[in-house]
């Protein structure tokens, strides 16, 4: 199993062929430096650089443009470099009186190393290709914000029809199975997703659960891409949601994928919190479990924290009082508000230190007690 960061893999970009296929550039690709799949690799953007070495000065994911003024001697090292920077592709500009033809020390150079090697002809200023690209990305970033706009509204929508429907419907916009986890790992709602989890997804979803934080995790898996995150970011992430597909995910899946993975926070929790809470008391009042089976099955734990919270500064606002809003910040379903303002909450772990905080800017001074067993 591996985990991959790729932040760049977030960014608006365009696919090489994109670029190949402008007509106005007339840019001719050596075909004997593409290897597999290299023309779907991404653009991010485009940058002239006649440096021996401009490696250490990119973020990967360029088309580096040269007209080889400052050609080095150690060609093979060049490239290599470019390469292992992450450069998408090489564009070598022909000038008159610099370099007329193709070097053939670079044809063979980036053949060797896999770098794509595109010839930009002399009547094709860099200018033109940065503007290229340029437009492109726009035109990538606004189709982008669309589609995020549509499956938004499409979740929305979809969020009405209960935790089934949202999570058929979030798999289908973003071509994918779909499983939403609750404490212990327990399947709340599932979309094609295997069955049983495989044990590098589950591993991978207890790499979620310790963390803390805005986080996510993704791992390659059988050839394809599974990512973990909270519904609740900042949460302590009783509840995950998983998605697996072929492909990584770029910017807008991950965009998407956050508002669905809150709204399969905020539909779950509507419907299972007080199925939990009434089959909870249920079962203590007949004596059928054991407050520690309670606590358990409301918050995934059998040893349980106080929470206390009262009003700091000007205090909470009309929204930040409300027994849901403290709900999801302090993930548990036990909540009380009472006067002054204050509350108090039973949680199954300790709000991380990014909780208080965030409950600090909201007009709350909270603090939690130490573990105990439950029913004592």
């Amino acid at each position: 199993m591996t985990q991959n960061a790729d932040a760049w893999h977030t960014e608006v970009n365009v696919p090489l062929r994109a670029v190949v296929g402008n007509r106005e550039l007339a840019l001719d690709v050596v075909p004997e430096t593409l290897r597999p799949g290299a023309l779907d690799a991404p653009v991010r953007w485009a940058h002239v650089s006649e440096l021996q070495d401009p490696a250490p000065y990119l973020l990967g994911g360029e088309l580096i443009l040269t007209a080889g003024v400052d050609l080095p001697g150690r060609i093979d090292r060049y490239v290599r470099g470019l390469r292992d920077a992450g450069v998408t592709a090489l564009g070598f500009g022909l000038t008159p009186s610099v370099h007329e033809t193709l070097p053939e020390p670079l044809r063979r150079a980036c053949a060797r190393h896999g770098l794509p090697l595109l010839v930009v002809p002399t009547r094709t200023p860099f200018l033109a290709v940065n503007r290229a690209v340029s437009v492109a990305l726009t035109e990538a970033g606004q189709r982008e914000q669309r589609r995020i706009t549509a499956a938004r509204e499409t979740l929305t929508r979809a969020a009405g029809g209960g935790l089934g429907e949202l999570t058929s419907s979030l798999a289908a916009v973003l071509r994918s199975w779909v499983a939403l986890v609750g404490a212990g790992d327990v399947l709340a709602s599932a979309h094609d997703a295997p069955a049983p989890l495989p044990p590098e997804v589950r591993e991978l979803m207890a790499t979620v659960r310790a963390g803390s934080g805005i986080r996510s995790a993704t791992t390659e898996l059988d050839g394809g891409f599974v990512v973990v995150q909270p519904v609740y970011p900042q949460a302590t992430a009783s509840h995950l949601v998983v998605v697996g597909r072929s492909h990584r995910l770029d910017g807008a899946d991950r965009a998407i994928l956050a508002v669905g993975a809150a709204l399969l926070g905020l539909v779950g929790r509507a419907g299972s919190d007080a199925a939990e809470l009434g089959a909870a008391a249920t079962g203590l009042l007949l004596g059928r479990v054991s407050p520690g089976e309670a606590a358990w099955s409301l918050l995934g734990s059998e040893v349980v924290r106080l929470v206390a919270g009262a009003a700091f500064r000007r205090g909470p606002d009309e929204v930040a009082r409300r027994p849901d809003w403290l709900r999801a910040r302090l993930d548990t379903p036990l909540v009380e508000v009472g006067p002054g303002p204050r509350f108090t909450a039973v949680a199954g772990t300790a709000p991380a230190p990014e909780v208080l905080e965030d409950l600090r800017a909201h007009g709350w001074l909270a603090a939690a007690g130490s573990p105990v067993p439950a029913g004592r």
